[in-house]
């Protein structure tokens, strides 16, 4: 069975939700963080505060675009790299925030968390900029994880600036919330 066929020939998302949304409107349907939506609320004019998406754009073609950046592996496995708002420009280039964290997790066993985002820069547009928890009891040298990762992404890739934090802020349900790291750095490179 052809598996990329099957799971685009199989689901409209579009149409599932609006007959979902009319035969059970107060049901939950999406919880992020401390919001929660019903049914009704997802497939209504909501969709466009939820994902900050234009109406038109979220639901084209009858289905829905989330914002999901991924391919089809020759395999027919259907593979999300990323998602299309934590895509970094920096430099006229597109990096794949999870790129970079896969190869700060690799690069550092003492890695407990990471998070990297691009922050405003006046040369670069965005730089790539990683926030590292270190595991407990260890210690991490910025200089040291920014070396092993020139040894394991393109040069373009490598953050411009490892920034060690105790804890990244998350979700009720444990996701980061990449958004708040974003807002509470944003001045880093006009004030560092």
């Amino acid at each position: 069975m052809d598996l990329a066929r099957n799971l685009i020939g199989r689901i409209n998302v579009g149409d599932s939700l609006t007959r979902t949304a009319a035969s059970r409107p107060d049901q939950l349907a999406v919880v992020d963080g401390d919001r929660r939506f019903s049914y009704a609320e997802f497939n209504g004019y909501r969709v466009t505060q939820i994902f900050g998406l234009p109406m038109d754009t979220a639901f084209a073609h009858g289905w829905f675009h989330s914002g999901d950046v991924g391919y089809f592996g020759d395999d027919g496995v259907l593979w999300f790299t990323d998602r299309h708002k934590d895509v970094i420009k920096t430099g006229g280039e597109n990096v794949a925030s999870i790129e970079v964290e896969k190869a700060i997790y690799a690069a550092d066993p003492r890695v407990a968390e990471t998070v990297v985002v691009g922050l405003p820069h006046q040369r670069w547009s965005e730089a790539i900029t990683a926030f590292v928890v270190p595991k407990p009891g260890e210690t991490i040298e910025a200089g040291e994880l920014i070396a092993a990762l020139k040894e394991r992404l393109d040069a373009f890739k490598v953050p411009k600036a490892v920034i060690l934090v105790d804890q990244l802020p998350k979700t009720s349900t444990g996701k980061i919330q990449k958004n708040v790291v974003r807002s509470e750095h944003s001045k880093y490179y006009e004030e560092g």
